[in-house]
């Protein structure tokens, strides 16, 4: 459980360092996760949409649609709710373990920044 944990933080980390390093000239492929959800943007069917029809290099097709979030009014402490609910289920994980880790990256994601 915790090495799974441990993994999906590592993964998390690293892409967001190499997104950050790449910013201009990033497509979408495995190392791509979402700015929002951290969901693998892994193909063009997962990623969003932008205001011009574009894929979205930064979010998935769950939280960004024709340019705009699809859950504009969510709150950081509600996507880590959301995501730790259903990452439990996928992962049969314990969801108050899932939230500690998911508190710990969520933050660094580009949506949630401050």
């Amino acid at each position: 459980m915790k090495k799974v944990i441990s993994l999906l933080l590592l993964t998390l980390i690293m892409t967001t360092a190499c997104n950050s390093k790449n910013e201009k000239n990033k497509e979408v492929s495995e190392s791509n996760i979402c700015q929002s959800c951290a969901m693998t943007i892994n193909d063009t069917k997962m990623a969003g949409s932008n205001a011009d029809s574009t894929l979205s290099k930064e979010y998935c097709v769950f939280c960004y649609k024709n340019g705009e979030f699809t859950e504009p009014n969510i709150t950081l402490e509600e996507m880590i709710d959301k995501c730790a609910m259903i990452w439990s289920q996928q992962q049969n994980s314990s969801e108050e373990e899932l939230k500690e880790e998911i508190k710990k990256s969520f933050p660094n994601l580009k949506r949630w920044k401050k």
